[in-house]
């Protein structure tokens, strides 16, 4: 990410689904924004690690390079935040092996004074009634297929990389049921957040980064490193701002 790009001074970093030790995944971008921003507040929001369909290993290079890179930000004086999604579960497990702050969330409270949830999201799936539904299941595995196909059409120079809708985003609005949950998503996550008497909620999850006022709460996603490579940041002016590397618009839309 173009350091232009950046704020001048980042208070707080939310990333989420960074999926490390996934091919897919962009560990050496994700570990250089960490270094320039140089945040005082890091929160990892979930799925930090890819351990759903292998075994999650914390002594992988990835792994180590990144707790590393957490502790030197640490060593600076930033907190640092891990919490668990259902990709990465297997960390509440692993709590004593981690030097940093683990659970399901967190309550972040910026400089204007408002609280919001920080969670990854996979909490919804466990309130959603048809969450295990079979057409659901088969999303999950689609997935992947659908952005290797993306990344094929890519480089046949048929999907340009510089468009505003990502292909996979592209078919999540195209598919009425995909539309549907997510919409559901977003507001769910809204009321979950409120019932805790925070203001909005930072999560991940759906790997659709987007920041949007829902019932006159905030949501923010932080996106994924799988295919946007964006982030949630909370400015040293309190506002909190949605950066989404691959989109034309670097600053879609701001909490003010």
């Amino acid at each position: 990410m173009p350091v232009e790009l950046l704020p001048e001074k980042t208070r707080s970093v939310f990333l989420s689904d960074l999926h490390l030790d996934w091919r897919l995944s962009q560990p050496d971008a994700a570990l250089e924004f960490l270094a320039v921003c140089d945040p005082r507040y890091v929160y990892l929001v979930g799925d930090t690690f890819e351990g759903l369909h292998r075994s999650l290993d914390l002594g992988s290079e990835n792994a180590k390079r990144l707790w590393h890179a957490l502790e030197r930000l640490a060593a600076r004086g930033a907190e640092v935040f891990i919490l668990t999604g259902n990709h990465d579960s297997a960390l509440a497990g692993m709590s004593r092996d981690i030097p940093f702050r683990t659970g399901a969330y967190a309550i972040h409270t910026n400089l204007r004074g408002e609280r919001f949830l920080v969670t990854h999201g996979d909490i919804f799936d466990c309130l959603d009634l048809e969450a295990k539904t079979p057409t659901k299941e088969f999303g999950s595995w689609f997935y992947p297929w659908l952005v290797r196909s993306g990344d094929l059409l890519q480089w046949l120079r048929i999907l340009p990389k510089t468009q505003r809708e990502t292909w996979c985003n592209y078919w999540k609005m195209k598919i009425r049921r995909a539309r549907a949950h997510i919409d559901a998503f977003e507001r769910g996550m809204v009321e979950f957040a409120q019932r805790y008497g925070c203001d909005g909620v930072v999560c991940g999850h759906i790997h659709r980064p987007d920041v949007k006022q829902l019932h006159h709460g905030w949501y923010f996603n932080c996106g994924d490193w799988v295919e946007h490579r964006s982030c949630v940041l909370e400015t040293y002016d309190g506002a909190m701002r949605l950066v989404n590397d691959l989109m034309s618009t670097q600053f879609p839309s701001e909490a003010a």
